[in-house]
């Protein structure tokens, strides 16, 4: 009796761990390829209100599809699992928004992030940068330092007559949170940088160098660079400058702002 009872219960246990596993394999699936089908599940939203873009064109690898009212695109994409890393471009239109070239890390067997936040269209001379990451942390605050002028994050949300907004504070993961120069000055020095607020009193941490952070940047008329976390130890991305209206590339993690 005694035997029958444990064979039992190692029956149910095996059964749940199953189930638990199946069920993380899916929700894995969902969010990178689906490997059944080898297709390619990405996420659009809204850079200003987090909301799904749905009725949005996305052309891919010779594939195209149209996102639902999640924001989700499924398109035929069998040659990613034969790739380690690769990057590859797709085309994302709909009317209100700006057309973009996005880049999209295809890693061995999935996507580095699968959501991507889209900005509206933009006036002459502005310039959106737009943050978009995975579920950890669950805080990562935008940074946007003017030198001798101004430094816009969630403390001081505006500048100068909205010449500068953090349009979108999220501190429950994910992102967007999103920070439009409105007034582009050419002849200044800017400093964006990433902070992990999370994790603000572990200097020597890894999560936010694991946590898949993108950034793009959109002029009025293309996006005009993305960015994405490298690998290590730090609480703070260096991401890039702006001198002379050029976007100058750091992407270097560290403990303070440089």
């Amino acid at each position: 009796m005694r035997t029958h009872f444990l064979v039992l219960m190692v029956v149910f246990v095996s059964l749940g761990s199953t189930i638990l596993f199946s069920q993380d394999i899916r929700q894995k699936a969902s969010a990178s390829f689906d490997e059944m089908d080898e297709e390619l599940s990405l996420f659009f939203y809204d850079a200003l209100d987090g909301k799904p873009i749905a009725g949005a064109r996305f052309k891919i690898n010779g594939e195209s599809g149209v996102t639902d009212m999640s924001g989700k695109v499924s398109l035929p994409f069998a040659e990613g699992f034969s790739q380690m890393e690769k990057t590859y471009t797709g085309t994302f239109a709909k009317k209100g928004y700006i057309t973009s070239e996005i880049p999209v890390k295809v890693l061995a067997g999935g996507v580095f992030l699968h959501r991507y936040s889209i900005s509206p269209t933009l006036p002459p001379n502005n310039l959106r940068i737009v943050l978009d990451w995975g579920k950890n942390p669950a805080d990562l605050d935008m940074h946007l330092v003017k030198e001798r002028s101004y430094h816009i994050s969630y403390r001081d949300m505006r500048k100068f007559e909205d010449q500068a907004v953090l349009d979108r504070d999220d501190t429950d993961g994910e992102g967007p949170e999103t920070i439009t120069i409105n007034k582009l000055d050419q002849q200044a020095h800017y400093r964006f940088f990433v902070h992990d607020f999370t994790n603000r009193e572990k200097s020597s941490a890894n999560i936010l160098g694991r946590s898949h952070a993108r950034i793009l940047v959109f002029s009025d008329k293309q996006l005009v660079s993305s960015f994405t976390v490298p690998s290590g130890n730090g609480i703070v991305w260096n991401v890039f400058s702006i001198k002379a209206g050029q976007i100058v590339a750091e992407s270097s993690l560290g403990t303070s702002p440089r």
